[in-house]
């Protein structure tokens, strides 16, 4: 039997979008539900309705977004998880890291929607390969999210055989011994080195990302990839956060999203600002160059 009835969960679903971008269709609003029901028991509220009215009454708190988060975000991902657009990297990223070169080797990226760290640390491992002088650079990859269960496990860096079911070219046993310490029971911990050029920060992408500021660091990212979030947000929210994560690119920087996205939110809305490179499936965006920048460049 329902707790609220469909205006309730509707505004429910309302308020909720609005505080962490999340929506739900019709056809999953039994999950909200759920997901609220246990959010309230976390937060020691006598029944979910009690908690329910609570969140009409006044804003989220941080720990009750923390709740909600926990029991609606889905921890879906793998190590290089869709292979196509790790290639597609691997062919744009060296003209960039060229000029970051000669601009004081220097490159900062953002995994946001990170979930529990493998993207943010198959993209450390994509850098070992396509930066030959590595040890030379300062790498800041930034991986965030909104569920801190999924960051404390991102900072462990500890993963299962489940994770390692979207490894690239190299033989699994070789990406492991490369990349991993073995550990007991078939886990395997991300080695010191990889961990170093990743930090896992605390990210609302509902929220204005100048709250953020001394998380995210004040420079901008040559990288930013947002990918199979967005599908889970009201498309009034698309437009906004694509455009904070269009603010946060340094020129000349790319912006990859999933190809499931950019639909969604509309590729001449994302591109105001951006030139959009669609190959092999793959939706990569690039900042443009101020003019004089350019100019100077051809």
């Amino acid at each position: 039997m329902s707790l609220f009835d469909q205006e309730l969960i509707g505004r429910l679903n309302a308020v909720i979008s609005a505080s962490i971008g999340i929506h739900y269709g019709p056809d999953r609003l039994a999950d909200l539900e759920k997901a609220i029901e246990l959010a309230a028991q976390d937060l020691n509220y006598s029944d979910a309705r009690q908690f329910a009215l609570k969140i009409f009454q006044s804003s989220l708190s941080a720990e009750e977004v923390q709740a909600i988060a926990r029991h609606l975000t889905t921890a879906e991902t793998y190590f290089f998880r869709e292979p196509k657009a790790f290639e597609e990297l691997e062919a744009v990223l060296p003209a960039l890291i060229e000029q970051r070169r000669a601009q004081g080797k220097k490159l900062r990226i953002l995994s946001a929607g990170c979930c529990t760290g493998e993207e943010a640390y198959s993209l450390a491992m994509l850098l070992t390969r396509l930066v030959s002088d590595i040890d030379d650079w300062q790498i800041n990859i930034v991986g965030s999210d909104i569920n801190q269960d999924y960051l404390a496990k991102a900072r462990l860096g500890v993963y299962g055989a489940w994770a390692f079911r979207g490894v690239l070219s190299e033989p699994s046993d070789r990406f492991k011994g490369r990349f991993f310490k073995e550990l007991e029971a078939g886990n395997f911990e991300i080695v010191d080195k990889l961990k170093m050029m990743v930090q896992f920060v605390y990210l609302n992408l509902a929220d204005d990302f100048l709250v953020y500021e001394q998380q995210l660091g004040s420079q901008p990212f040559d990288l930013v990839l947002c990918r199979n979030v967005l599908i889970y947000f009201d498309k009034s929210m698309i437009k906004p956060v694509l455009q904070r994560l269009s603010r946060m690119l340094a020129p000349g920087g790319w912006l990859l999203l999933a190809a499931t996205e950019v639909p969604s939110a509309g590729e001449k809305e994302i591109a105001q600002n951006l030139r959009a490179r669609l190959h092999n499936e793959v939706y990569l965006f690039q900042k443009e160059l101020p003019v004089s920048i350019s100019a100077d460049t051809k």
